[in-house]
């Protein structure tokens, strides 16, 4: 019973393609990217200063923005194991 579900996780984390993953990642940073595009000062509130040092609000909604596309991109034309895959890879761990 055990290796049942060993197995099931195993499929789930490296046999598929994470597509549901994807999507909600698409659209959380979606909506940070139009969030921080809208008007009004999000980088005030003490949670968001140390991102307020990297870059102004602009800069980040841009960034969201196209991390939003690229994994839409992803999912749209199967491009699970090349170059967008990739390179939000290296997005991720930077």
């Amino acid at each position: 019973m055990k290796n049942k579900y060993i197995n099931a996780l195993s499929v789930a984390l490296w046999d598929s393609d994470l597509i549901a993953t994807r999507i909600s990642l698409f659209f959380g940073e979606l909506f940070w990217g139009v969030m921080l595009l809208w008007l009004g000062d999000t980088f005030s509130r003490p949670t968001y200063h140390v991102m307020s040092l990297v870059a102004n609000e602009e800069i980040w909604g841009i960034i969201f923005l196209i991390s939003a596309a690229t994994q839409i991109s992803i999912v749209m034309i199967e491009d699970m194991q090349d170059t967008l895959h990739v390179i939000m890879l290296c997005y991720g761990y930077s």
